[in-house]
């Protein structure tokens, strides 16, 4: 992670000194789902995202925006276990993670984008909230889940001129997430949210030394 911060002040300060740039903060609900090989006991689950983000110009039409989001993802599930009796279990997982997405921005029009982009995202907590079986419960199953995830971003945004911004974005995971053999075989899960943003943009011309509308 300190690599990868790293990575992005390194980006930010080779251009800082004739380039424009920006910053902003931005957050929204998300739906969240589990999807992949014998995953069909997850269903999708709206939470939340919030973060922060730097924008620089690269040329006339192409920007790079580093983030940091915070994302609590995860998915609802549910599942039946026929034995002596049938027996029912529900439950949500909820998956914090520090996501960094790289996104690289394509202007359209005036305040359109077009944005891609991988990202890495490291695994802040796990926990399972569970009923069924006549039990009830919060589980952490941090130690069953992968400590980062790695995704791709595509999307699209909108900037007003007076600084507010609107996107939306889908995030395929391309890691699997689980860690643990008990799962079973064959079992390869993987993130895939689907988020929509409302921010603040302020952007600044370093050449001018001011900030523009």
């Amino acid at each position: 992670m300190k690599k990868v911060l790293l990575l992005i002040g390194a980006i930010l300060m080779m251009h800082t000194a004739s380039a424009q740039f920006g910053w902003g903060f931005f957050g929204g609900p998300q739906l969240s789902n589990v999807c992949g090989d014998e995953a069909e006991s997850w269903e999708g689950l709206i939470t939340i995202h919030v973060g922060l983000m730097g924008n620089l110009a690269i040329s006339d039409d192409i920007n790079f925006q580093p983030e940091i989001v915070f994302s609590r993802q995860g998915a609802d599930y549910s599942e039946t276990y026929e034995g002596f009796e049938e027996i029912s279990y529900s439950g949500t997982v909820n998956i914090d993670y520090l996501n960094i997405p790289l996104i690289f921005q394509y202007e359209v029009a005036d305040g359109l984008t077009l944005e891609a982009g991988p990202q890495v995202g490291f695994v802040l907590s796990a926990k399972d909230n569970f009923e069924g079986g006549g039990e009830s419960g919060e589980e952490d199953v941090k130690d069953l889940v992968k400590s980062t995830a790695f995704g791709a971003n595509i999307g699209a945004g909108y900037t007003f001129d007076n600084g507010i911004r609107v996107a939306a974005r889908y995030n395929l995971g391309l890691t699997e997430i689980n860690d643990d053999d008990s799962f079973g075989e064959g079992v390869s899960w993987k993130n895939h949210v689907v988020q929509v943003s409302l921010g603040y943009y302020i952007k600044f011309d370093k050449i001018k030394g001011e900030s523009q509308d």
